[in-house]
């Protein structure tokens, strides 16, 4: 795969998300949401795969191919936690500077003047040797929006991260004061590939929660482009109940000819069973999947059907296990 997600180190970048709402919201002081509270299902968690054992290359080629994208998913998140926390260390600044703003009106704090150390409180909550007791981290230009307690999201921050002249970089986040809906977009671009990840979460009044992550990249010089869509549906009705739906659309160049792979996956994952189905094609070769969990996220039967073998797409029976 081409992603990855690069971490800014003086400037950064991104969103995370909810808990639930104070009773005495109004009182609050402003704070940017903490933590993504949407856990994977478990039977798509784990590593990536090139970091996995042998034994693991013997589940579908679906099934991989989702759990990198759930790998990778968990990996932003994690990132954009770490990146929340940051923004929570200057949050009563930006506040005080831009109180007197009305709303919908942009206030706009210039270049190098919101930073913090990193003292020994701050470590405890950094799982990342990159940042070390001392360091100080300096925001670039923050654009900071509030908006009317009707409006979907009351608060909005970009992030300029343009701290290098050979990559720009902005992250913009919105969230809504009870921390229920939150919204990420992030952009970074040199002058040889372009990145873009959106992250869209939100819990329902019913306590659904829903997140969809959208994650594509671009390389200028190749031509290349990888792209996946992941949405997670966690429902109220069991305490472990997911709706999965994922694409994966990949671009390659191999021996000058163009190699297009595409990919998806849906179903239904929860404490008492759930499917998987996979549909894809690599290298003009097309295949369909499906793979069926038990109640401890244990697969339990499989069966698929590759283009050259003597099987139906369309009809499960004649697939084969």
């Amino acid at each position: 795969m081409l992603r990855r997600f690069i971490m800014i180190m003086s400037v950064f970048a991104i969103w995370g998300c909810g808990m639930m709402a104070n009773p005495k919201e109004e009182d609050k002081e402003l704070s940017a949401p903490q933590k993504v509270s949407m856990e994977m299902p478990k039977e798509l968690q784990g590593k990536k795969r090139e970091q996995k054992p042998k034994e693991e290359e013997r589940r579908s080629l679906g099934y991989l191919e989702l759990k990198d994208d759930v790998a990778q998913a968990e990996e932003e998140i994690a990132d954009l936690e770490l990146n929340l926390l940051f923004v929570n260390q200057v949050i009563a600044d930006i506040d005080s500077r831009c109180s007197s703003i009305e709303l919908n009106k942009i206030c706009t704090i210039e270049d190098g003047v919101l930073s913090f150390e990193i003292d020994e409180n701050l470590s405890k909550k950094i799982d990342d040797p990159t940042y070390l007791i001392g360091d100080i981290i300096v925001f670039g230009k923050t654009e900071f929006v509030k908006y009317s307690e009707q409006a979907p999201y009351q608060y909005k921050i970009k992030l300029d991260n343009n701290f290098v002249d050979a990559i720009s970089s902005t992250e913009t986040i919105k969230w809504s004061k009870d921390e229920q809906r939150i919204y990420s977009w992030f952009e970074e671009e040199t002058t040889k590939d372009k990145l873009d990840i959106k992250v869209d979460f939100n819990i329902s009044t019913s306590g659904e929660k829903i997140m969809q992550i959208i994650d594509s990249y671009f390389n200028k010089l190749t031509k290349e482009s990888d792209e996946f869509n992941l949405s997670i549906v966690k429902k109220v009705d069991e305490p472990r109940h997911y709706e999965v739906l994922s694409t994966s659309q990949i671009l390659q160049y191999i021996d000058a000819k163009e190699e297009k792979s595409y990919f998806s996956s849906e179903g239904e994952l929860s404490s008492s069973g759930g499917y998987l189905l996979f549909r894809g094609e690599f290298f003009d070769e097309e295949f369909r999947e499906r793979e069926i969990f038990d109640g401890s996220g244990e697969p339990v039967e499989s069966y698929y059907c590759i283009s050259d073998m003597d099987c139906d797409m369309e009809d499960e029976w004649t697939w084969e296990e």
